[in-house]
């Protein structure tokens, strides 16, 4: 099956569900260029949260990430970057 939006033909879904387990770096970048995914931070680009999972980036193609205590990093990771973008942010308007 071809996810077209995707750009793409998966080679598989991960858990039976619509989320592809490999994307290619095109079709990312324009996922990220519509707001639709988005980097782990601005200077930590070989992450992306996208569909609801982590995404690493392998060359030419993105693997969503599966080993569960990544993902836990992943989001403790992203958790303290908003927040610390948060507290740079409201320190620069005080």
């Amino acid at each position: 099956m071809t996810d077209t939006t995707l750009d793409h033909e998966p080679s598989g879904r991960r858990g039976g569900s619509n989320v592809p387990i490999e994307i290619r770096v095109k079709a990312m970048t324009d996922e990220l260029a519509r707001g639709r995914a988005r980097y782990l931070s601005a200077t930590i680009t070989d992450f992306v949260q996208y569909r609801g999972a982590w995404w690493i980036l392998d060359r030419e193609l993105w693997f969503v990430v599966d080993d569960e205590e990544l993902i836990v990093s992943l989001n403790s990771a992203s958790e303290m970057m908003a927040d610390a973008s948060i507290r740079g942010k409201s320190s620069r308007h005080a």
